[in-house]
């Protein structure tokens, strides 16, 4: 459950700040489902409600939530043994995510994506990271 609201954190974020301010409150996901609906590469802005692929993109956020959040439980969090080690490893893997997927992978896959608010993504990113660190330490024995 943490990822998953993790995810939500994540993506509300952005959203708002894309209604106010950026390219319609459906845009993020929208952009993400343009892997999957390649036509949606050159879609006009502002970005309009779509209910397939904001569906298809709400699934793909969020499975994309849930196996890295996998992955970080697996993985690292075995190796953090205090809650503020959790937090800061947590905001790291996020920052890396971020990293990754802005500079390399939306990239080469999915290059509407680069329309978001760069300073925002990444944000929205840390934020993940927190939920997630906040999640796992509430629900997963971490020494103080």
């Amino acid at each position: 459950m943490t990822g998953f609201f993790a995810g939500l954190v994540m993506g509300m974020l952005v959203m708002l700040y894309e209604v106010f301010w950026g390219q319609g409150f459906w845009s993020p996901l929208v952009y993400i489902s343009a892997v999957v609906f390649r036509d949606l590469q050159n879609v006009s802005s502002p970005v309009s409600f779509n209910m397939v692929p904001v569906i298809t993109g709400l699934m793909v956020h969020m499975i994309n939530s849930w196996v890295l959040t996998l992955v970080f439980v697996s993985f690292l969090k075995p190796r953090l043994k205090t809650k503020n080690s959790l937090v800061i490893g947590a905001l790291i893997y996020a920052l890396l995510i971020f990293g990754v997927m802005w500079y390399i992978v939306i990239q080469i896959i999915d290059p509407v994506m680069l329309n978001l608010n760069a300073y925002v993504f990444a944000l929205s990113h840390i934020m993940w990271g927190f939920v997630l660190a906040i999640g796992l330490s509430r629900t997963i024995k971490v020494k103080s």
